[in-house]
């Protein structure tokens, strides 16, 4: 299913680009120690309910949001838009923090645990792990708090949303039939034999009116019942003439647009009007024709279940935000 992207993926990804691990503890008296410490390691950019988003977290997140941008897009009015636009969403990542840190599971620690030997377990050696720790500035203990409060998050979305809502296999069949283009896995083809009367991008008037004199005539020859394969060894002018003209199978973007309409309009069996490209005049006939393929819905039934339920997911995860924002305290940090 290529065309189908999560509506979740954002908050995934920012919250598992490594930051600032201040933010593994929540609601404990040293929280203002913390964001006093960590302004002078990570310069504070606001806090969120009394905790800190630091200018790293905040350059992660634009970090992530400028290569989805065209090159051409990236002016300084776009990049202070984004750098509002990564606040804020660092600010909904701490929001569902502090509401996931109010209700662990009972085995959280050891899902912190299996979570944490999996992203170890990437690297070939611990050599290796500790070296990209080094890279991040992060020493093992600040990765997994880091990793801490990336499993609350996870855990607070899919048990408070993700796990509630229902997808019906009517819902599931009717998103498949109107986006059935994208469970596509190869396109339709199309077998087609031609005969090519050259035409000279130089050619004189008297040289284009012989052509196509001449291409109308082997028209009415394979029209009137004549074998086209025949008159296209006897009379093409392309390198497919030994084959009878064949071109064998061909798809949408392989040939001149003219040639390309012309083809895709006939039926079976049919031979087209004479169609001008840049290479000359040319009469095709349709030979067969491989229809698309698509993935059954059996296969990607629960694909289609898990990006419905995003979608309804993320709708009631911006209300909740919403309303979590407004009684919210959300101070920016003053660096001058």
């Amino acid at each position: 299913m290529r065309k189908m992207i999560p509506t979740l993926l954002l908050f995934t990804v920012a919250i598992s680009m490594p930051c600032s691990p201040v933010r593994a503890e929540v609601g404990k008296e040293s929280d203002k120690e913390t964001v006093k410490e960590s302004s002078k390691i990570d310069p504070l950019v606001l806090t969120v309910n009394g905790i800190p988003v630091t200018r790293s977290d905040v350059d992660r997140i634009i970090a992530l949001m400028v290569t989805q941008l065209p090159k051409h897009m990236e002016t300084e009015k776009l990049k202070a838009k984004t750098e509002e636009s990564a606040r804020d969403k660092m600010v909904e990542i701490t929001l569902l923090f502090q509401a996931g840190s109010k209700s662990l599971p009972a085995d959280f620690d050891k899902q912190l645990e299996e979570l944490f030997q999996e992203k170890r377990s990437k690297f070939t050696t611990v050599a290796g792990f500790e070296f990209n720790l080094k890279k991040l500035g992060m020493t093992e203990a600040e990765y997994r708090n880091f990793l801490r409060r990336e499993l609350i998050v996870n855990n607070f979305i899919k048990t408070t949303y993700i796990d509630k809502i229902t997808i019906t296999d009517q819902e599931i069949a009717d998103f498949y039939k109107e986006k059935k283009d994208g469970f596509k896995i190869r396109e339709e083809s199309r077998k087609v034999s031609h005969i090519l009367v050259p035409v000279d991008a130089k050619a004189t008037d008297d040289q284009k009116k012989a052509a196509r004199a001449k291409a109308d005539r082997l028209h009415d020859r394979v029209v009137k019942g004549e074998d086209f394969a025949e008159v296209a060894r006897k009379e093409s002018s392309d390198v497919t003439a030994r084959l009878g003209g064949s071109l064998d199978f061909i798809s949408k973007g392989q040939m001149p647009p003219p040639f390309e309409k012309a083809a895709y309009a006939l039926k079976k069996g049919e031979i087209s009007g004479v169609v001008e490209t840049p290479l000359g005049l040319h009469i095709i006939q349709l030979n067969d024709i491989s229809a698309a393929e698509f993935e059954t819905l059996a296969n990607v039934k629960e694909k289609i279940k898990d990006h419905l339920k995003n979608i309804e997911a993320k709708k009631r995860l911006n209300s909740y935000l919403a309303t979590a924002k407004k009684s919210a305290v959300i101070t920016v940090a003053d660096n001058k």
